[in-house]
């Protein structure tokens, strides 16, 4: 378990891509340094990209792919 942001991001996560939701994030935190219990906006507006390209892997579908991106922009704000 991970701060409420952490949380929220590996619901949206896993919602799109399903189990493999909390690794993917997990492994993308090492690109801004953060952990789960502490993540903040600044860290998520840094692993973003990183976190919504590993995610289009498992996003066939080019427009839920686009929707997943701007959901995830949102939660760092």
């Amino acid at each position: 378990m991970g701060n409420a942001r952490y949380e929220n991001v590996v619901s949206l996560v896993s919602a799109y891509v399903g189990a493999k939701g909390p690794g993917l994030v997990e492994r993308q935190l090492k690109h801004c340094g953060a952990t789960p219990d502490t993540l903040s906006a600044e860290d998520l507006k840094k692993i973003n990209t990183f976190i919504t390209g590993a995610a289009a892997l498992y996003i066939p579908d080019p427009a839920k792919a686009d929707e997943f991106s701007k959901k995830l922009a949102a939660l760092a704000n």
